[in-house]
């Protein structure tokens, strides 16, 4: 049977894992989009793609041939949920991927571009300590990002900051370096990477792996 499975994660790693895992017996096929997966299986018996599933059950967002926006997007819908989005170095890419699924527009809220440490603090309400402390590139920043975009009709806040480059890195925040917080009344969780690339390839993988996260997160909460 054939099969295409879609996950989040870096072509290489998934790769050896189903060399490892199958020799070279699987014939398959890997595309990836900066770390959104599209994984095709061609002539495999149900045992060898259960044994797939299983092998990157915490990675796979979906088991059919659909996005990860658009699967983010169904969940919300099915567990009755409303997002909106806080975004910086990504300068509104996140929402305009998500606002690209048809029937978005009944749970997506708002999505607000808040690039520079003024508008965090006046349109979020990030506090001005938080700025100076901690930097604006920032596990803390990035919670009071998710934070101060929740609201009574909003049950999900996401945001993300970073940079982006090719300028602005240091040996302590380095080009790449990008936090992604989500905040509901039923938790919060904050995550940091440091993506490689160019400038849009960092923005790109920052959108796919917010998205990923907050499929998580409904997974884990909702």
């Amino acid at each position: 049977m054939d099969k295409i499975i879609k996950l989040y994660g870096e072509v290489t790693a998934i790769k050896n894992l189903l060399e490892r895992q199958f020799g070279m017996a699987l014939d398959y096929e890997l595309e990836e989009d900066n770390l959104d997966i599209r994984l095709s299986i061609y002539n495999a018996t149900e045992e060898e793609i259960s044994q797939i599933e299983q092998l990157f059950d915490e990675q796979i967002y979906n088991t059919d041939d659909i996005s990860i926006q658009q699967t983010v997007v169904d969940f919300l819908s099915e567990n009755n949920l409303t997002i909106a989005i806080a975004e910086s170095c990504t300068g509104g890419l996140l929402s305009a991927k998500i606002t690209q699924v048809s029937g978005a527009s009944e749970v997506f809220y708002e999505g607000v571009v808040c690039y520079t440490n003024s508008s965090k603090q006046l349109r979020l309400g990030v506090k001005k300590d938080t700025l100076i402390k901690y930097g604006a590139v920032s596990k803390e920043t990035a919670l009071e990002m998710a934070k101060g975009i929740l609201e009574d009709k909003v049950d999900i806040g996401i945001s993300i900051t970073g940079i982006a480059g090719p300028k602005g890195g240091s040996l302590e925040k380095p080009i790449g370096l990008v936090y992604i917080a989500l905040a509901s009344d039923a938790g919060e969780d904050v995550f940091d990477f440091v993506f490689s690339g160019g400038r849009e390839e960092v923005r790109q993988k920052s959108v796919n792996t917010a998205l990923y996260k907050a499929f998580l997160h409904i997974m884990k909460y909702y």
